[in-house]
């Protein structure tokens, strides 16, 4: 989705239901009324761009005031999930393998994975979003704190937030960022492929999920990227796991499955499946809460392919 050519423009129409807004790119424009847009630049600058993309759902956004650090605990859900993410059992990649990562960093200290989806967007979690802090996104790193890397960082324009992302709940946990140029692409700094429809991936399927995090409970982070293999778990078997927290916009690989995939300190990063034609079908979003190393539940995905008519939308209509 490095060029987006389908452009979602329409005039603002009336509320539709959820499931209209993921039929087409047209359906989401008929379903949406108000854009969430924060910026992290001064208030004199330009508005952003207006648009029709979003959703009207039920549960409006709440106000987030959530930061994320790098080694610390950081929001739990009813006392049983962490927000907060790195990556357990796995190994160190090879450099630049997975060029589509992003370290999305504040006052130059890494707080959430993301990764790119276009020239101008980073794909992330929402519960990301730090109001009131300027953000910044480096892409091409391997080893996040060796300034000699040739990487490229630029700042944050814009934050779209998904309209009735929860911040208690982490329902629809994604935000696309708007970067303040578009970035240059080669061998170090690509876009990943997103899902071409709605479709879940079957259970049992291999999947990786990547970031720069500790690999203990509590452990030091990791300033070079990680990875590790996980295992796509049925969404009902997870759902029974977190006593029916997990929505039908949520997916589940890892965590009890195999003792492997994510914990404290890489929010946002993806989950990417299909080892042909990698492609971006989750957001990391939340665990279980300090119990890493021995988990007795599913991780738990933002599935990407529940959003296309939104992001399609946001990227057709900012370019």
């Amino acid at each position: 989705m490095c060029e987006t050519k389908e452009l979602c423009r329409t005039q603002q129409c009336g509320d539709d239901d959820h499931a209209a807004a993921t039929a087409s790119c047209e359906g989401c424009l008929k379903a949406g009324r108000v854009l969430l847009i924060f910026s992290s630049a001064p208030l004199d600058l330009p508005s952003p761009p207006e648009h029709h993309c979003s959703p009207s759902l039920k549960n409006d956004m709440k106000p987030l005031t959530l930061l994320l650090g790098f080694t610390a605990l950081l929001h739990s859900l009813t006392g049983a999930a962490s927000v907060d993410s790195r990556i357990i059992n796995g190994h160190e990649v090879t450099p630049h393998s997975k060029p589509y990562m992003a370290s999305l960093q504040i006052k130059r200290s890494h707080i959430c994975g993301g990764f790119l989806v276009g020239k101008s967007f980073v794909m992330t979690a929402a519960h990301c979003f730090n109001r009131g802090a300027e953000m910044t996104v480096v892409l091409g790193a391997h080893d996040i704190i060796n300034r000699a890397e040739r990487t490229q960082r630029i700042a944050v324009r814009f934050y779209h937030i998904y309209p009735g992302y929860d911040n208690t709940t982490l329902q629809n946990d994604i935000m696309l960022l708007q970067l303040q140029k578009e970035a240059q692409l080669g061998s170090r700094i690509q876009c990943i492929p997103l899902p071409k429809k709605d479709k879940d991936v079957k259970p049992n399927t291999e999947c990786i999920v990547a970031g720069w995090g500790a690999t203990t409970t509590g452990g030091e982070a990791s300033s070079r990227l990680r990875a590790v293999n996980v295992t796509v778990v049925d969404r009902k078997v997870c759902k029974t796991a977190w006593r029916g927290q997990i929505t039908p916009r949520m997916m589940c690989a890892g965590g009890n499955v195999g003792k492997r995939g994510f914990c404290q300190g890489d929010s946002g990063g993806p989950l990417v499946c299909n080892s042909k034609k990698p492609t971006a079908e989750g957001i990391v979003s939340f665990n279980e809460l300090k119990a890493c190393d021995n988990p007795q539940i599913p991780n738990v995905y933002t599935q990407v392919s529940k959003y296309l008519p939104w992001i399609k939308c946001i990227m057709g209509s900012t370019n």
